[in-house]
């Protein structure tokens, strides 16, 4: 079955599914729970009468159908100014791994390299 999700749901099933819960009241939980993505347990007196929702297997389903339907950063073209930054570098200094020019780039070395 398929359940579109906002990003305010997509948010709430992510938080519930990372730490097992959702304490909280609102529009969005209980139209979530109608839905049968999440399990309302009822006001709590522990949460100080806040409803104690778990998710549901539909709402783990959901969830990761959301996630793969999520575009996927673009990848880095061997064109990319790094690239470019590395090629120069290697021109003027010599060999080094394009890996351990990103690596070195993170850790703030050659940043004058990269435009």
């Amino acid at each position: 079955m398929k359940v579109t999700l906002t990003n305010e749901d997509a948010d709430i099933l992510a938080h519930t599914s990372n730490t097992g819960r959702y304490v909280g009241e609102g529009h969005t939980l209980m139209a979530l729970a109608q839905r049968g993505l999440l399990h309302d347990h009822g006001p709590q007196k522990l949460a100080g009468g806040a409803h104690y929702l778990t998710m549901t297997a539909a709402g783990r389903e959901a969830l990761s159908e959301w996630r793969a339907a999520q575009p996927k950063p673009p990848k880095a073209k061997r064109r990319s100014s790094q690239f470019q930054a590395w090629q120069s570098y290697c021109d003027a200094n010599g060999r080094l791994s394009f890996p351990d020019f990103l690596k070195r780039l993170k850790e703030g070395h050659y940043a004058d390299c990269v435009a």
